[in-house]
């Protein structure tokens, strides 16, 4: 298994807001987890991206235990996670706001270009070179897609 949380629970004071959570997600298979508004999703994503530290079980991906380190060490890792709502700087440019998360992975920033080309080959276009004033909510949202992309692209 690439990713695997075993027993995962999260407890904040006497409040269990993840009890027993299990999820194992093989390389290049895409899982769904849904659910009621507070049903625990968001909290179980914390404690995958090591954002919340679980109060009982195991994260491992690719076979490392990852359950007690920091968020920098997950995405290090190569675990990424987004938001709905992605926190942006309005005053830089949708690429700009993008590259933020290339910084941990140390990939050069190529301010102004209209063509990216990605380490993996891929290449990025339109959009990203928009001011941040005029891109459109969608573009927004995927801000969080690209920035979690990007951070996991080897060094």
């Amino acid at each position: 298994m690439l990713l695997s949380a075993e027993n995962i629970s999260k407890a904040f004071g006497s409040f269990l807001a993840v009890r027993g959570a299990d999820l194992a997600v093989a390389e290049g298979e895409i899982i769904g987890l849904i659910g009621p508004n507070g049903a625990g999703k968001s909290t179980f994503f914390n404690c995958l991206a090591g954002d919340t530290m679980p109060t009982t079980g195991r994260v491992l991906f690719d076979g490392v235990d990852l359950t007690r380190a920091s968020a920098e060490t997950h995405a290090r890792a190569g675990i990424g996670r987004t938001f709905q709502v992605p926190a942006t700087f309005e005053d830089m440019t949708v690429l700009d706001n993008v590259m933020v998360g290339a910084f941990l992975r140390q990939i050069p920033t190529p301010l102004g270009l209209g063509t990216v080309t990605l380490a993996d080959g891929s290449a990025v276009t339109g959009f990203l070179c928009e001011s941040h004033a005029t891109a459109s909510a969608q573009d927004i949202t995927a801000l969080g897609s690209w920035r979690a992309y990007l951070k996991t692209l080897p060094v």
